[in-house]
């Protein structure tokens, strides 16, 4: 399963005029965007259940890269 905690545009935002740019303005980022659930089978049989949190840090990314 798929959870996603943080839509960064607004639900119809497609169907909206494009609102005023906003250089000097930061995106506020929670701090967890994402999660998967799933369980891990073998032969048939669940061995694990698996939890991962994805954070802002995945949108971290360095300039001049």
């Amino acid at each position: 399963a798929v959870t996603v905690l943080w839509h960064p545009l607004p639900r119809g935002w497609e169907m909206r005029r494009a609102p005023a740019d906003n250089p000097g303005t930061q995106l506020a980022i929670p701090p967890i965007l994402f999660e998967h659930r799933a369980v891990v089978v073998a032969g048939g049989k669940p061995i694990a259940e698996v939890e991962e949190h994805y954070t802002r840090d995945i949108l971290d990314f360095a300039r001049g890269r």
